[in-house]
């Protein structure tokens, strides 16, 4: 259950009208997410205020007696047509005292409350779309789902700016902005102080930062994890759910499960989100990573070149071996029947090559099994994604150009003055 899903249900899950299983899921969110639970708590009470609102009004004094009145006249098709009412006196008229004013104020205020309801329940807005193409839509709500056709600068409210690759799939909530599935950067280094952000990915792993500039990659496509998954997890972690969250400007604080881990600028670490193999490995310096790599993966291709230069002599060993047998072996069947020294002694230069053509032919074999390159493919990929991050922040850069004096007024504060969430 992600933020845009509990967004949408929390009327309901209010009320109590969800089943047992999202109402579930939902109480499961709304502990680790503090947005979520804070809208819980204002839809709530917006719930229970309209509730009291309608459950004030009224009918005014004597509308009971004036009803049975009414029932009771004896006209024609009533419910005492049938019955001997000549011994009782007439049951007295009563009219009900009208209170108009009472009334139109309960009205006014059902009305109100109801309004307010819309009003909290109304995504609010986050920001604007700055370029790219998110969809067509030139603006961003909170509590729902974007999928970016290309790369997108988002300008969120308290100078946060949010750069989305094409792909990418994010909802938004307050303060915080969860990746779905691909990459982001969230740019806060230069937000008005105070500002903090969070990027959350999945159930497990939650980014927190304030003055800094974050890349997160989410890896495979963030999914609802399901019973299998559980009593499985192998089959689980054979996706790609590596999850990348680098430094690139200020410090950052990882929270995976119980792991919480700490990034200086410049640092990168990996988490993985397996279901019950949650965890995120120690920080790494990003120069010192990219060149201790880059050099493993020399050494690896060095072996592998070393192994293919054998592999062919090896070959060439067993083919000349195969030739001198072959000979041998036709000259030993054309010997002569009395010419036993020869044959013997042919028999057992033979029997030498034979030897030796085993022991090549079971080191050839050696050498051209298939080895594991999980450990090189593994590699190849953590560089390759710490590359795209710095790739990415460098395309981010040149998008927002010179760096600008922070504002501590003007478009922001108009922004928020409009009813936009703060971050």
């Amino acid at each position: 259950m992600n933020c845009y899903e509990t967004t949408e249900a929390l009327a309901l899950f209010a009320s109590g009208d969800l089943d047992a299983q999202t109402a579930s899921a939902i109480e499961a969110h709304v502990k680790e997410c503090a947005s979520c639970a804070a809208a819980l708590a204002q839809t709530r009470a917006v719930t229970a205020l309209a509730r009291d609102a309608l459950a004030s009004i009224e009918p005014g004094t004597g509308f009971a007696d004036a009803v049975m009145s009414a029932v009771g006249d004896g006209r024609p098709g009533d419910a005492t047509r049938n019955v001997d009412v000549s011994n009782h006196p007439p049951a007295p008229r009563v009219v009900a005292r009208r209170r108009p004013f009472a009334v139109a104020f309960a009205s006014v205020l059902a009305v109100a409350a109801v309004a307010l309801v819309v009003a909290i329940l109304r995504p609010a807005t986050a920001g604007r779309v700055a370029s790219g193409d998110l969809g067509g839509e030139t603006e961003v709500v909170t509590g729902r789902a974007y999928t970016a056709a290309s790369e997108a600068l988002l300008e969120l409210v308290g100078g946060v700016k949010a750069f989305v690759e094409e792909g990418a799939r994010f909802s938004l909530g307050a303060h915080e902005l969860e990746l779905l599935e691909g990459s982001c950067i969230v740019a806060a280094a230069s937000a008005r102080e105070g500002e903090v952000t969070n990027v959350r990915v999945g159930p497990a792993l939650v980014v927190r930062f304030g003055r800094a500039d974050v890349y997160v990659d989410a890896g495979a496509p963030v999914r609802e994890v399901g019973v299998l998954d559980w009593l499985l997890p192998i089959a689980y972690a054979a996706e790609d759910d590596m999850c990348l969250v680098v430094a690139m400007a200020g410090d950052v604080e990882i929270a995976v499960a119980e792991s919480v881990v700490n990034l200086r600028q410049g640092q990168a670490a990996f988490a993985s989100l397996s279901p019950g193999a949650e965890n995120v490995e120690a920080p790494v310096d990003i120069a010192a990573f990219i060149s201790e790599t880059e050099t493993r993966l020399a050494h690896l291709d060095a072996d592998t070149e070393t192994r293919a230069a054998l592999v062919a002599k090896y070959r060439g060993t067993i083919d000349s071996y195969t030739s001198d047998l072959a000979a041998k072996r036709e000259r030993l069947a054309a010997l002569a029947g009395d010419d036993d020294a020869g044959r013997e002694e042919l028999a057992t230069r033979i029997g030498l090559v034979e030897e030796l053509e085993r022991v090549h032919t079971a080191r050839l074999d050696q050498l051209t099994r298939p080895t594991d390159d999980g450990a090189r493919e593994e590699l190849t990929r953590r560089l390759e994604n710490i590359l795209a991050a710095q790739d990415a922040y460098g395309r981010l850069l040149r998008l927002l150009g010179p760096a600008e004096p922070v504002s501590n007024g003007g478009d922001d504060e108009q922004i928020e003055d409009e009813g936009k969430v703060s971050r």
